[in-house]
Order: structure tokens, then C-alpha cells, then sequence
């Protein structure tokens, strides 16, 4: 399959400074030192290869060999396949030419030029269709004046200007066919002014103030039909209020921002292929939200109430059902990494007891039946694994079923009983799966299934028994799960491969 041009990894806008600075030859064999010098050196032409034996060329090129190598004359850099990948020229170790890549089918990938190791003039890249990906210019290997991306049918995707390898001015990103999708303004690298994105049906989807790379001033997101999604409030100092809407215009979530400290934010706002995702990042990513949030239904009930510092939940959360009775309390500790919930059923009973650590389960979790004091379901947690003994409990408060885990697994002989407490059934695990022996009793004690598992499937005989626990009742013999039918040949075992002198 042809490689797609790769918008990041040598001119994507993401990565435009890195990108540009240095072309890697992810598959070169040998690395080549340059010297100042070549007294006492030869022009060889040398080969390195993919495999072993020498039959797979993977590069060709001349280099002067002495005490050091330097690379000197063509190059060339082929796939496994033996299709060129790329050729250039070297001059006293640095590329001095034009420098080509190919897709794997021959069409061209890449182009630009290196004088003595440093990117001048143009350069492009191309689809494997042969559409070109992107344009624009070096100036002493630095990116420079106007930088383009087209969409594989050949029309613009994105334009903006570089100054000093840094977005500049105005920045639009277009739709296939043609309609803007994105306006960005960029001031030395960084997102200042207005800043819109548009449905491709025209409507206007976003919009913001930028300044110096942060949400100054509103910031909005409509819907489709043109109805208020998001409105944020926000002075130069990035603080304001935040308020999101329901298609039907009534209130969703109502809330404060701060802005981010200097470490949870970018200095740089770098382009980026997608300038939908950028705009939203910029928008969203250079302010927290900070105090008290709530939420509502659509019916205008309260839905939920929590509180933030700096972004991040703190202290009790409180989700409710419609009615207005709680349905999940939080407890965040940690910077949000620990936190305690408790769940409750639209009665009010407490229904599940959860305690997680490091954003991991870790602890006791209990459920409960619904709307008693009952435990239903009681384990424990280690580093978001199972371990320990679980435990399944009747409405009653008699043990249904116990099990041992250990990292996760189940593990051991896993009993299960009868309400009145007598033995019901034995199974036994091996790392979660059901392996070995099986038996099944009646409530009297009398024996009624006996079989084995394999792999957690059903294999070799099993026995049911009559009332007595002794008469075989009936017998069925299983292969991986399956039954088989009676008169079913015995699978064949392998012939054991033949032995050469």
C-alpha cells in the first residue's frame, strides 16, 4: 500500500519548527562523520544492504574513505522492495542538491533542496496520487513565507504566512469544496485576534478573542441551526464565566473559568492540520474551569453540582436523578486521582460503594440489593485488578458463591451454595479459567453432575446422576465446548514429523 505524505513528520504544522530543521534517514545503516579534510582519502561507492546475505540493497552511495568516511556524490536509499525511497547528492559530507523521495509505486513523496547541508527555496510534497500535500519556501533552513495544504482532490486545505518559521496573520483552513472552515490570526507564533470556525453549510460553528495565545474576551459554539452551544466570558486576564445550552436553548451548565498557570499551558500556539481541533484547544486548553459548576436537564432540574480548582475536581460532586434525589455522590482527594463514589437507587437506598486510587479501583466495593441494606456483591481491588476473595450474597445474607482472584484471575476452588447454606457446586480455576474437575450436589447432599473443564470449556464425560447420588442417570461426552455425538470417531492425533538422518 502507498504511504500517504506525512503532514507531521516533515512540514506538519504541529511539528513545523522540529520538522523543518532536520530530515532523519530512519533506515540508514551507517552514520557518517564529516571532516574538514580529505587528505589521504578515496572516492569509494558503497552498499549497504537489508539482510545478511547482501541481496537486498538498501543504500548506494560514494563517500571518500580514509581514516574517516565522508559522504561524497550520489546517494540513493531504496524499500526492501528495490524501488527507489530517495536519492540527493552529498558534498563534503552535506547534501548539496536537490533531495527527492518516492512513494513506494515510483511517484514522488517529497522535494527540496540542500546547499551545503542547510534547506533553500522550495519545497512540496504529494499524494500518492500525485497531488501535491504542501508547498512553501526555506530561507537558511528555516520555514518562510507562505506555507500551503491542499486536500487530496487538489484544492487548498490551508494557508497562512511564516515569519521566522512562525505563523503570521491571518491562517484559514478550507473544506474540499472550497468554503472556509477555520480562521485563525497568528502574532509571532501565537493565536491573537479573532479566531472563527464555520459549519460547511455556511453557518458560523465558533468564534473567540485571542491574546497572545489566550481566550481574551468571548467565546462561543453554535449549533448547526445556528442556536447557542457554549458562551464563555472571559477578560484579557483569561477569568469569566462559562455557560453551555441544549439545542433548545435552555440551560445545560453554568460555571466560572481562571486562566491556566503558566505551566499547564503552551507558550506557543503552533498550527496544526486540523485547525477545528486547534481552535478548540486554544479556546478551551488556555483557561480552567474554577469554583462551583452546575448542571441541568433539559427540563431545567439541577443534574449535577461540583467544584474545580485550576480544572481539576476537588471535594464532593453530586449527580441527581430528575426527581432531585441523588443519585451519585463523589468524594475527589488526590488532584481527582482518588476518589470515593457511592451510588443510590431513585428510592434514596445506597445501591454500590466504589473506591478508586491513581484513577485505578482499589479497595472494598460493595453492592447492594435494591433498596436494602443488603450486600449483594462484595470485592476488593489492588491497582485496578481483583484480588482477594470475592464474595455473592443471597437477598438473605447467606454466601451464593465464593471466589479467590489473584492479579485479576480468578483462582482455586470456587464453591457456590444453596440459600440454606449447603454446598451447591465446586469449580476450580486456573488464571481465570475454568479448569479441572467439576461436581454438582442437591440441596440433600446427594451427588448429581460430575464433569471437567479445559481452557473454561466443557470436555471429556459428564455424569448426571439420579436421586440417589449413585445410579448413572445419563452421560454426554464434550470436546472444547461442543458435545459430541455418540458414534463420533476420536480425533486423530498429529504423525510426529519424520526424523532425517
Amino acid at each position: 500500500m502507498a504511504r500517504q505524505p506525512n503532514c507531521q513528520k516533515y512540514f506538519g504544522i504541529s511539528r513545523v519548527l522540529a520538522a523543518m530543521k532536520s530530515f532523519v534517514f530512519a533506515s540508514a545503516l551507517l552514520v557518517l562523520a564529516t571532516v574538514t579534510s580529505a587528505q589521504g582519502q578515496k572516492l569509494r561507492r558503497l552498499t549497504t544492504y537489508f539482510d545478511s546475505t547482501n541481496t537486498q540493497k538498501r543504500e548506494v552511495f560514494s563517500a571518500l574513505v580514509g581514516r574517516d568516511t565522508v559522504m561524497e556524490g550520489p546517494y540513493k536509499r531504496f524499500y526492501r522492495s528495490g524501488k527507489l525511497e530517495a536519492q540527493t547528492r552529498y558534498a563534503a559530507g552535506k547534501r548539496d542538491s536537490a533531495y527527492v523521495e518516492f512513494h513506494p509505486d515510483g511517484a514522488r513523496r517529497l522535494e527540496v533542496t540542500y546547499r551545503q547541508g542547510v534547506r533553500q527555496g522550495t519545497f512540496k510534497t504529494y499524494y500518492p496520487n500525485g497531488k501535491p500535500a504542501q508547498e512553501g519556501s526555506y530561507e537558511n533552513d528555516q520555514p518562510t513565507g507562505t506555507l500551503r495544504y491542499f486536500h487530496q482532490n487538489g484544492e487548498v486545505k490551508l494557508e497562512t504566512t511564516l515569519t521566522n518559521g512562525q505563523p503570521a496573520g491571518a491562517v484559514r483552513e478550507l473544506y474540499p469544496s472550497g468554503k472556509t472552515k477555520v480562521e485563525i490570526t497568528y502574532l509571532n507564533g501565537q493565536a491573537n485576534g479573532p479566531m472563527k470556525t464555520y459549519y460547511e453549510n455556511g453557518q458560523l460553528q465558533s468564534e473567540a478573542t485571542m491574546s497572545k495565545g489566550l481566550l481574551a474576551g468571548p467565546y462561543k459554539t453554535y449549533y448547526d441551526n445556528g442556536q447557542l452551544e457554549t458562551a464563555v466570558q472571559a477578560d484579557r486576564t483569561g477569568h469569566g464565566t462559562y455557560r453551555s445550552y441544549y439545542r433548545s436553548g435552555k440551560l445545560r451548565t453554568e460555571g466560572n473559568y481562571a486562566p491556566a498557570t503558566l505551566v499547564g499551558r503552551a507558550i506557543k500556539n503552533p498550527l496544526a492540520d486540523d485547525l477545528t481541533a486547534q481552535a478548540k484547544k486554544l479556546a478551551g486548553g488556555t483557561s480552567n474551569l474554577d469554583g462551583p459548576v452546575k448542571t441541568y436537564y433539559e427540563s431545567g432540574a439541577l443534574k449535577s453540582t461540583q467544584q474545580y480548582r485550576q480544572g481539576t475536581l476537588q471535594g464532593t460532586q453530586e449527580d441527581f436523578y430528575e426527581s432531585g434525589k441523588v443519585e451519585r455522590k463523589t468524594e475527589y482527594s488526590n488532584q481527582a486521582r482518588d476518589r470515593k463514589i457511592t451510588l443510590f437507587t431513585p428510592a434514596g437506598a445506597v445501591q454500590a460503594e466504589q473506591l478508586y486510587k491513581n484513577g485505578q479501583p482499589n479497595g472494598l466495593w460493595r453492592t447492594y440489593f435494591p433498596d436494602t441494606k443488603q450486600v449483594q456483591l462484595q470485592e476488593t481491588y489492588l491497582n485496578g485488578r481483583l484480588a482477594g476473595e470475592q464474595l455473592t450474597y443471597f437477598p438473605s445474607g447467606t454466601v451464593q458463591r465464593k471466589k479467590v482472584f489473584e492479579n485479576g484471575k480468578a483462582t482455586g476452588l470456587s464453591p457456590e451454595y444453596y440459600p440454606s447454606g449447603k454446598l451447591k457446586a465446586e469449580t476450580t480455576y486456573v488464571k481465570g479459567l475454568r479448569t479441572g474437575a467439576y461436581r454438582q450436589l442437591r440441596e440433600d447432599g446427594t451427588l448429581e453432575v460430575t464433569g471437567s473443564f479445559r481452557n473454561d470449556r466443557e470436555t471429556g464425560t459428564w455424569t448426571t446422576f439420579a436421586a440417589d447420588g449413585k445410579t448413572i442417570q445419563s452421560t454426554k461426552t464434550y470436546r472444547n465446548g461442543q458435545v459430541v455425538p455418540e458414534g463420533s470417531p476420536a480425533p486423530t492425533k498429529p504423525k510426529a514429523p519424520v526424523k532425517r538422518r
